[in-house]
């Protein structure tokens, strides 16, 4: 059996057990890499070596996480094929180890200015973007966000569905709105008063209305990107990625000595582990007020 034949059953059989984003996210992966390297070879003709040459080439072109992603769902097209032909042996091989990349966050004196700009005016955009600094909500979860989601009696936001943009297969690409990928990212996010004070200015009559734009109409993320980076321009401060904000809450979470778990779950991570290991180690300001703790005897 071609790999073609047997991955596109793979395919298939996933279709209804995963997301939709998921599904897309495979059938890009199957489309862009695997099959252009054996669609017409036999899946029994795949070895170790064949893969392991496979897999430093293109870690040449692809990002550490993109390669694993890919890895692994050759990975699971190959114990599908075992499942239909037992008698033959999968070849065995193991993801590249992923290097941790520095999390890119904001200075103090960045987000100082960045702030007092969010802040000088009653746009919801702007007061959008300040939540996501002080909550670490991804973009796609501000993108969903509407004002039905916030509870200002409680003094809290429900987490409840995420905006993104998918391909087609056949071309184009149209706008998901869902769940979350995960049960953990369906969360419930406390909010400090100081941002409660600026929701309250912007909120509209009716609940319906998104957020960012305060009508029933949403605002994309690549076009919140894009605002987002004028806005730095602006500001006159070194332009990030919107993630950036999230990764610069954790960070300020983690200095201000936040309890791990709580902030592991303000997040939306499966688990504390993910927390620690992108978040724990990655403030030089931290360690050197944990070192000043240092007294001699």
């Amino acid at each position: 059996m071609f790999f073609r034949e047997i991955s596109q059953q793979w395919l298939q059989s996933r279709c209804l057990e995963i997301k939709e984003s998921s599904f897309v996210k495979y059938r890009n992966l199957l489309q862009k890499h695997l099959l252009p390297e054996w669609a017409n070879v036999p899946v029994t003709s795949l070895t170790e070596d064949s893969i392991q040459e496979f897999s430093i080439r293109k870690s040449n072109e692809l990002s550490p996480k993109t390669l694993a992603d890919l890895l692994c769902v050759l990975k699971m097209i190959l114990r599908f094929a075992h499942r239909k032909m037992p008698q033959w042996n999968v070849p065995e091989f193991h993801s590249p180890k992923r290097t941790q990349k520095e999390v890119e966050c904001f200075s103090s004196a960045s987000q100082r200015i960045l702030e007092n700009f969010l802040t000088a005016s009653n746009d919801s955009c702007k007061i959008g973007i300040l939540l996501a600094l002080y909550t670490g909500i991804r973009i796609g979860e501000l993108c969903a966000l509407r004002w039905e989601n916030i509870a200002f009696e409680d003094q809290e936001i429900h987490i409840e569905t995420t905006l993104q943009r998918l391909q087609r297969a056949k071309g184009g690409s149209k706008i998901l709105i869902s769940e979350p990928k995960t049960m953990c990212a369906r969360r419930r996010i406390p909010l400090p008063s100081y941002i409660v004070q600026f929701l309250r200015r912007i909120s509209p009559e009716d609940e319906h209305c998104y957020l960012l734009t305060g009508t029933t109409h949403f605002m994309e993320p690549r076009r919140l990107q894009y605002r987002f980076n004028k806005y730095q321009e602006q500001c006159g401060i070194l332009p990030k990625k919107f993630h950036a904000l999230r990764h610069t809450f954790a960070t300020r979470c983690v200095e201000l000595g936040f309890e791990l778990k709580s902030l592991s779950e303000i997040l939306g991570h499966s688990n504390v582990k993910i927390t620690l290991d992108k978040y724990v180690h990655a403030s030089w300001q931290l360690k050197q007020k944990n070192m000043e703790l240092l007294k001699p005897f």
